[in-house]
């Protein structure tokens, strides 16, 4: 018994348990009392022992992967070893094995290991990607129907983990942006204050985030677009920027206001007037940094729009502050942009852009916000304008084919049926009214459409008296649920209105309008205003159910002057086929190209038609400012059909158009009739030369004798029937009296007043014929004047030093004798150009 009792401590103190217990056990049997303790505990240690390495065992398996085998040994494990075996883990693996264990009836025992076998590292980690590969074994693990509230359970704890991950994320997410932001904000005000330090306006424009910025900055861009502004004592005289075939939209409703804009060369002037009284309240001039010559300009709200040239500017139409600037985005080298147009309200640019030697036109829409082009399309139309409406769109209209109303992004939202020339919004809102005449028959009047949604056009109306080759233009008022109609009738103009109808659409009354009129309106289409040209200021009438009632003198038709192309006609005594082909040709060639098509041209007409074609080409080269191909082509000319009359002709015309009528002159006396073979149209326009010299030279009996003789001769080219009533037309007050105003200028330039000069010079008449001898004694007029407001004073420079620079050969007026000099009106120029910055 003590050997038993012996061994059984002796076991116990190096912890074999298993030795103890058994030598115990053999104590007990001996009758050794009191052992049932230590038997106790060294069977509970023993049994701890077993548990932790059965567990173990278990949980080595099952970290190790799961198959059959460690989920049989899984499933063999008493209560107290899965506890065991769980013992530093969470229950993702273990607790779902539990659970589905005790709840599975014995039947459902294999099909549970099947489906956690089929689980694999799903059931391992339940993050999002391992949630994905859980849903694929969802229908095998709901078929044990205990599974079905564990399976419930870890998508849930699926979810929610995903759920916090993403939210997680997207709070990193946005962190990370506020903090870029932040960055980018910062960096944009360091660039603002560095571009503000260096004077750079418009690269601190770019960087405008705030208010405060922008009224920082207002200072430097002031004078960086060379603003100047103030009150107007009168309107100036109206010049051609408001009067256009597309009713402009520039009024103000709320503040009872309309605008105009004027462009000439980078110089810009808008003004704003009272719509009640047709006087100018103030006037802006500025300085953009590129031509605008032909601006167009929206109002929104207190903003003005101002698009010409592919640039876009932003104008405060109250303080005349500028607000934005934004050159044309996207363009290649070489390209024209052909005309702008801004969508008020969005965010949106358009421009149709021509390829360097191409005529077709495409559209791009410039994204104003991210600055780049948005959307690319060809144009296919000819018109391009914004069509107004409650929600202003974008038309694409043409002759030869059915327009397109277009959302401000660019998106085609509406077919116009018909091939119309001028659309505008119905008056009932439901559709379109448009215009259209036969494109291939100038005498066809102009047809009035009424397109409804929904419907085939109707045509309502004949303009039977129209001019269909005149200007014309429609806008419609939905405030009085009328649409207007302005076309030229051929002996002054008339003015239309359309209302809706049980028929559609039903004209209302038609009344003579004045002839320097058009449609303006506010960009909703709501009012509707006639306005109209005189001479203290503009006119403008509310345009409603009534006609509107117009003063007598407004609806004189002014008659104007005649004119000449490069000092000459623009005529000749027959045409070659192919002429016009060649100039464009040479136009585009390189010079070496060049050269070979003039010696063709020269062989090809001197032997077909005798040298004039070749000289019409001479002529046109010259009009080109291409006088050394003009030269060029004129020596082999003459090479090939030496001392050919045409020759003498073609130099005298060239003389004209150089301002040297002695030459002219002293060319055509030398010249035998005989020479021209007979032929009317020679004949014709030798005389009609000879006549343009004697005018130039003041020798007008003979100049009438000569233009007198030339309109003899029938069926010719030349179109001289009312050049004998020249002199008349100038100096009668029919015309305003555009000679006795250069008279009198001439009388006080001499005198070395340019106050009374100006006071000559600045009527409408003389606008209105504006072109190099007026423009000169314009310039060198207000150069004189001392007594000239400023903003005036800019004004008559910008005019007419763009209209010096853009028409030296342009067209002029025949003033004979009283025509200054070409070095003169050079002169004039220069001093013009030195005082202006109307030279872009």
């Amino acid at each position: 018994m003590n050997a038993a009792l012996s061994d059984a401590d002796a076991a116990a103190a190096r912890g074999d348990d298993a030795a103890a217990i058994e030598a115990w056990g053999r104590a007990a049997t001996l009758g050794a009392p009191g052992l049932e303790p230590h038997l106790a505990a060294a069977r509970a240690r023993l049994e701890r022992q077993h548990t932790a390495q059965a567990a173990a065992a278990v949980r080595q398996r099952l970290t190790a992967g799961l198959d059959a085998a460690a989920l049989s040994a899984w499933l063999e494990l008493t209560p107290s070893q899965r506890t065991e075996a769980r013992s530093g883990f969470d229950d993702l693996t273990f607790g779902w094995l539990e659970q589905l264990e005790k709840h599975a009836h014995p039947r459902e025992r294999a099909e549970v290991v099947d489906a956690a076998l089929a689980l694999g590292d799903a059931l391992r980690e339940l993050d999002a990607a391992s949630s994905a590969r859980l849903q694929r074994h969802a229908e095998r693990l709901s078929a044990v129907k205990a599974a079905r509230p564990l399976l419930e359970r870890i998508r849930r704890e699926a979810d929610e983990r995903a759920r916090a991950e993403a939210e997680r994320q997207q709070a990193d997410a946005e962190r990370e942006a506020r903090a870029r932001a932040e960055r980018d904000a910062e960096q944009r005000r360091i660039d603002f204050e560095t571009a503000l330090q260096a004077g750079a306006a418009l690269r601190a424009l770019e960087l405008v985030s705030d208010d405060a910025q922008r009224a920082r900055l207002q200072p430097l861009l002031q004078r960086h677009f060379e603003v100047e502004s103030g009150p107007i004592e009168r309107a100036p005289e109206v010049g051609d920027g408001l009067f256009t075939e597309r009713p402009a939209r520039c009024v103000d409703v709320e503040r009872g206001e309309f605008y105009w804009v004027e462009g000439y060369g980078r110089q810009l002037f808008v003004w704003r007037c009272d719509l009640s009284t047709g006087r100018a309240v103030s006037m802006c001039a500025l300085t953009p940094p590129r031509a605008m010559a032909t601006p167009e300009l929206h109002v929104r709200g207190a903003e003005l729009v101002i698009t010409a040239s592919g640039g876009l500017l932003c104008l405060d139409g109250v303080t005349w502050e500028v607000r934005d600037w934004r050159e044309p985005a996207g363009l290649a080298a070489g390209e024209v942009v052909e005309s702008s147009l801004a969508v008020p309200g969005w965010n949106y640019l358009w421009h149709a852009v021509r390829a360097p030697r191409g005529l077709d036109e495409e559209v791009r829409v410039v994204d104003l916000a991210k600055n780049r082009v948005h959307r690319t399309f060809a144009k296919e139309g000819i018109v391009l304008e914004v069509l107004a409406g409650p929600e202003p769109r974008v038309l694409i209209a043409g002759y030869q084919r059915p327009g397109r109303v277009y959302s401000p992004a660019g998106n085609v939202e509406q077919t116009v049926p018909l091939p119309l020339s001028e659309v505008a919004l119905a008056p009932s809102g439901d559709g379109f009214v448009g215009l259209d005449h036969d494109d291939d028959d100038d005498g066809a009047p102009v047809n009035v459409w009424y397109a409804r949604r929904g419907a085939a056009p109707a045509r309502v109306d004949t303009l039977e008296d129209s001019a269909s080759a005149g200007p014309r233009s429609l806008t419609t008022a939905t405030g009085c649920a009328r649409t207007f109609v302005l076309y030229d009738r051929g002996g002054g103009w008339q003015l239309v209105a359309y209302a809706p109808s049980a028929e559609g659409l039903k004209r209302q009354w038609s009344t003579p309008a004045p002839t320097r009129s058009t449609l303006v309106g506010d960009l909703s289409a709501s009012r509707a205003y006639l306005v109209y040209a005189r001479d203290e200021c503009p006119g403008c009438l509310a345009l409603g159910e009534a006609p509107p009632v117009f003063a007598p003198a407004d609806l004189v038709r002014a008659v104007q002057p005649p004119r000449l192309h490069g000092r000459s006609l623009w005529c000749s005594p027959g045409d070659a086929p192919g002429t016009d082909d060649v100039a464009q040709t040479l136009m585009a060639e390189s010079p070496d190209r060049r050269e070979d098509l003039m010696k063709r041209a020269a062989k090809t007409f001197v032997e077909w038609r005798g040298a004039w074609a070749a000289v019409k080409l001479v002529l046109q080269l010259w009009r080109d400012k291409r006088d050394a191909d003009a030269h060029r082509l004129l020596e082999l000319v003459e090479a090939e059909a030496p001392g050919h009359a045409a020759l003498a002709m073609g130099r005298a015309e060239v003389a004209l158009t150089r301002g040297d009528p002695a030459a002219a002159l002293e060319l055509l006396t030398r010249l035998p009739r005989s020479a021209l073979g007979g032929t009317p149209n020679a004949l014709a326009h030798a005389r009609h030369l000879e006549g343009l010299a004697y005018y130039h030279l003041g020798r007008l009996p003979e100049a009438r004798a000569a233009f007198a003789g030339a309109a003899t001769f029938e069926d010719c080219a030349c179109h001289v029937d009312a050049w004998p009533e020249w002199v008349d037309q100038l100096s009668g007050a029919v015309t305003g009296g555009v000679v006795s105003a250069v008279r009198a200028a001439d009388a006080a330039l001499a005198a070395g007043d340019g106050d009374a000069a100006v006071r000559a010079l600045d009527r409408r008449a003389v606008w209105e014929a504006m072109e190099e001898q007026l423009a000169a004694r314009l310039a060198t007029a207000a150069l004189a004047a001392k007594g000239l407001p400023p903003l005036r004073r800019r004004l008559l420079l910008a005019a007419a030093a763009y209209r010096l620079r853009e028409r030296v050969l342009g067209s002029v007026l025949p003033l004979g004798a009283e025509a200054w000099p070409p070095e003169r009106i050079a002169a004039a120029r220069e001093a013009a150009l030195a005082e202006s910055v109307a030279t872009g």
